[in-house]
């Protein structure tokens, strides 16, 4: 066989054929098949020469379409056209395993006939090379970080793309450059000492700064040391941190700045670091504290509950400990801080106790001058006249609000003054002669006329001011309701915290509490006092003129008839009643001044109710009642029970229209409690006077009402009885009382 077509000697192809470390095989271009291969050709295949004659090419191809039949018979029919072929072509051997060749196809002539000889070569070791180097070589160029070479002699052999892009540089402007020329770390005279001081195989990872033609990045290099092909290389990658700085140095920035002290302890509780703050908030030197024990700072009272924290803490990691505390501050006093502690011995990065600290000193101070200013409120009110409600307020301005300079002025009865009552000694060193404030005089009535609080960081430079000449430069006045202002004051300017201003808010809102508090009990006391004057006349006069009356009457009885014995039983009959009204009376006035026992036994409440809501509805006949009462249901009262209850029922109507007036009145055992609730569809009671109309004084909704003696006989007699009262909103828009009496536990064993 030659290329002009003109065969060899048969022996010699034979030869050839038999013997080739190639593999050959001849082809018939019309069918695709296999007409004759030689035993290497067999032998890479897996096949004997005999199993692959007159084989369809894509018999032992792969199943893809490039490998296919047609392509095979279109790589054929180029060679018969003169194009000479030559490819990669994957076969599949007999044992399913994927071998790639190289094919080259020429044609020739076999016995006078015209077929495609195929020289045939495995590649597929050098093919595998070749996609290994392609993948690393695209793993190399996408991995996001830069890779570089440098050889023994510091010359840069090698930079991917993202090496580049990091310094804004051309990669080909970087081979050939040295690398102490990027990497300013690197000495280039003592460059072999470096190069020598590398293991083989051995890695470094360091952070620097790498610069070329005027960019500049910070980097994180890890370089290997590999001999490759009987040559050593540096090689490694690069990575740009400049957001990681960035982030570490805002990091740094707010520990360094933070309000909060950020610490790590050992195990053992010594300093392993301390941020900046310390020194800010604790007055210790930054580094003083490094390898000293935490726990010796803290206040003996409080180390060991510190301790045990710290202690859980070590034991539960998975628990941070939040604790208070007194720290020794650098002068000696005494700091409250809030620690909170995360347990990161395990963590490689830290090795230590992380604990994040807050001075809370100011809020403990809020706190405890919140509880003495609760203290001395209780106090104001244990006060029996408003002088010395004044002088405890201004004693706690001074003390608790740390304002020495403060005094109380209490407007006199014509409402036209304000004359001072009280102030702390350090005003009266201050002020020789105390002012007394009217209308337009001084910013004192203007905060009493407004009632609103007037607070100034300088006096000097506001209009209005009393003395414009005062000492005083700064001043804070407070509102007392109706009763006046206290003032607090100082020397220097912008002397008023907020934290001052609110608690001082609070300070007036107490004292004017008490002050009305002081009114209602001396209203009470006279109230009380014209009571007794009241029960006496009764119990003396009016009760011994009818006994006396009465006595009389029953002589004159025996000794008359006819008209005269039945004007002598009427006069007997009303004297019975007249000392019945004059002793129930007295009950009531006696319980209401505390004098007299309410002698309380088991009463039907059934009954009682039912027949004061028959004397109303006979008393108003337009208004509607739905009762649910049961029949007996006993509780602890007195004879005035269906006073009671009958003021309520009375009340419901009263101050109402009675058109289309409806009243519920029900009644129910809860427990060890009768609830009654008497409901109407009135106009209700506003919010602001729900619990006003129980209080001497008031009257129901406007006026008294039932037996004469008001809502507050009612709230007095119930408070007697062990029960309660009290009065809320329903859906139809009206009122209803709801009254809690007590269950007589004798009449409910029986």
């Amino acid at each position: 066989m030659r290329g002009d077509d003109r065969p060899l000697p048969d022996g010699l192809y034979r030869t050839i054929f038999e013997e080739a470390d190639i593999g050959i095989a001849i082809n018939d271009p019309e069918n695709g098949t296999f007409g004759d291969v030689n035993p290497r050709y067999a032998e890479m295949l897996g096949y004997d020469a005999d199993e692959l004659r007159d084989t369809r090419i894509d018999a032992i191809s792969a199943e893809d379409p490039s490998f296919d039949q047609e392509a095979a018979e279109e790589r054929l029919q180029r060679v018969l056209e003169g194009e000479p072929q030559k490819f990669d072509w994957l076969f599949e051997r007999k044992d399913g395993t994927e071998i790639w060749t190289e094919v080259s196809l020429k044609r020739t002539t076999v016995d006078g006939n015209v077929r495609v000889l195929a020289f045939v070569r495995d590649i597929t070791e050098s093919k595998e090379r070749k996609w290994d180097l392609e993948f690393f070589e695209e793993l190399v160029e996408t991995i996001g970080v830069g890779v570089g070479v440098y050889r023994a002699d510091g010359t840069i052999e090698y930079v991917n793309e993202r090496f580049a892009e990091n310094l804004d540089a051309d990669r080909d402007a970087l081979r050939g450059v040295k690398i102490w020329e990027i990497n300013p770390d690197v000495d280039p005279d003592r460059f072999d000492e470096y190069w020598a001081s590398f293991d083989d195989g051995e890695t470094r990872t360091a952070e620097t700064v790498h610069s070329f033609e005027g960019s500049e990045v910070p980097v994180e290099t890890v370089t290997t040391c590999k001999e490759i092909n009987d040559t050593l290389y540096h090689f490694g990658t690069v990575q740009d941190i400049s957001d990681r700085k960035e982030q570490e140095e805002r990091f740094q920035a707010f520990v360094e700045q933070s309000n909060d002290i950020i610490t790590v302890l050992g195990a053992d509780g010594t300093y392993q670091y301390q941020s900046p703050s310390a020194q800010r908030i604790l007055g210790y030197e930054r580094g003083e504290l490094i390898g000293e024990n935490a726990f010796e700072y803290i206040h003996p009272e409080d180390r060991e509950e510190v301790l045990g924290k710290f202690e859980q803490a070590i034991n539960e990691p998975s628990m941070p400990p939040v604790v208070e505390y007194r720290f020794r501050h650098a002068d000696g006093s005494w700091r409250w801080l809030e620690s909170r502690g995360f347990n990161q011995l395990d963590n490689s990065a830290v090795e230590g106790f992380v604990v994040n600290s807050r001075d809370v000193t100011e809020r403990k101070r809020h706190e405890r001058q919140i509880a003495d200013m609760h203290d001395a409120t209780r106090t104001m009110f244990q006060a029996t006249d408003a002088e010395r409600i004044c002088e405890i307020a201004v004693e706690t301005a001074e003390t608790i609000l740390d304002h020495p300079i403060a005094g109380v002025w209490l407007c006199d009865e014509s409402g036209e003054r304000l004359e001072p009552i009280t102030s702390t000694d350090a005003a009266h060193e201050l002020i020789e002669e105390f002012p007394v404030y009217t209308e337009g005089n001084s910013l004192s009535w203007r905060a009493y006329e407004t009632g609103e609080p007037f607070v100034t960081g300088d006096l000097r430079e506001e209009s209005g001011a009393y003395d414009p000449e005062t000492e005083l430069r700064s001043e804070l006045i407070v509102p007392l309701g109706d009763y006046g202002v206290l003032n607090m004051g100082a020397a220097a300017v912008d002397a008023f915290t907020d934290n001052d201003i609110a608690l001082a808010k609070l300070l007036g809102a107490n004292t004017r509490a008490a002050l009305g508090r002081n009114d209602r009990e001396r209203l009470l006391e006279r109230q009380t006092d014209q009571m007794e004057f009241f029960n006496s006349i009764l119990r003396h006069d009016v009760l011994n003129a009818v006994t006396v009356i009465k006595s009389r009457a029953e002589f004159l009885e025996a000794e008359l008839e006819g008209e005269q014995l039945r004007d002598v039983k009427t006069i007997i009959s009303w004297s019975d009643d007249v000392q019945e009204i004059v002793q129930r009376v007295r009950t009531v006035l006696e319980t209401l001044t505390g004098e007299g026992d309410p002698q309380l036994e088991p009463m039907q409440l059934g009954p009682e109710l039912r027949a004061e809501i028959e004397r109303v509805r006979a008393t108003y006949p337009d208004a509607s009642f739905d009762v649910d009462v049961p029949d007996g249901a006993p509780v602890l009262a007195n004879d005035l029970l269906g006073d009671v209850l009958g003021n309520i029922v009375t009340n419901a109507v009263d101050h109402n229209d009675t058109a289309g007036l409806r009243v519920s009145v029900t009644a129910e055992r809860r427990n060890d409690a009768v609830i009654v609730r008497i409901a109407d569809n009135g106009r209700g009671v506003d919010d602001d006077r729900k619990e006003a109309i129980f209080r001497r004084g008031e009257t129901g909704h406007a006026k008294s009402v039932g037996s004469g003696f008001g809502l507050f006989f009612v709230d007095a007699m119930v408070d007697e009885y062990g029960g309660e009262v009290s009065v809320e909103d329903n859906d139809d828009g009206g009122a209803t009382f709801v009254i809690r009496l007590p269950v007589s536990e004798s009449a409910d064993s029986t």
